[in-house]
């Protein structure tokens, strides 16, 4: 009996905190992955990364998802406000699956100190996996890795990128379109990893 290929529910098929990332055509680009933060000296501001991920949704989990990332320290406590994506999921007849690209941006990502950290990530309640994140404070500024800048205002910034896109391939002259397609949700907190309560700081 030939094997065919089995689909499942809901698979989160990358998970990944890098530098940055696109979509093109339904084609997740990833640029520079990476799990610790180097910090020349405390606080540290890393100017600019991303969050990304790509899941496969069956015929079956047709209709609205959320997807959610968390960031929390090695306690488990939330430095800031949860980044929500929300997703409308439709499988054309032809085909039994499709897959979904998640880009999240993340500018000037405060840390005021060294430790443990993880981006918990979560489809409709259900836990998926956790991005782990170290930031280390290097004694040379020559120590391999990412190193924050030293300068900018305190808390972090969030711009968060859906990105629909099917399997099937688009020709270029519908790229501009897709792009165009986006929804950009802006969030703005004064949180950092100082702030262990959830709550803005004064």
């Amino acid at each position: 009996m030939a094997l065919g290929y089995v689909f499942e529910a809901m698979i989160l098929l990358v998970a990944a905190l890098c530098d940055a990332a696109t979509d093109y055509g339904g084609k997740l680009n990833i640029l520079g992955a990476f799990d610790t933060i180097f910090a020349t000296k405390l606080p540290v501001v890393h100017p600019n990364c991303a969050v990304a991920l790509r899941m496969s949704f069956n015929k079956f989990e047709e209709g609205h998802h959320e997807v959610r990332v968390d960031v929390v320290n090695d306690d488990g406590a939330p430095l800031g406000p949860p980044m929500q994506v929300p997703l409308q999921i439709e499988v054309p007849d032809e085909i039994e699956a499709v897959s979904r690209n998640i880009i999240i941006n993340i500018q000037n990502w405060q840390f005021g100190s060294e430790g443990n950290f993880a981006l918990n990530v979560s489809v409709d309640g259900r836990h998926e996996t956790s991005i782990p994140l170290r930031v280390v404070l290097a004694k040379n500024q020559s120590a391999t890795g990412q190193v924050g800048k030293q300068d900018g205002e305190g808390g972090w910034k969030n711009i968060m990128e859906e990105v629909y896109s099917d399997d099937e391939s688009v020709e270029e002259d519908e790229n501009e379109d897709l792009e165009n397609d986006n929804d950009e949700l802006d969030f703005d907190s004064d949180f950092d990893d100082d702030d262990e309560s959830g709550h803005p700081k004064n």
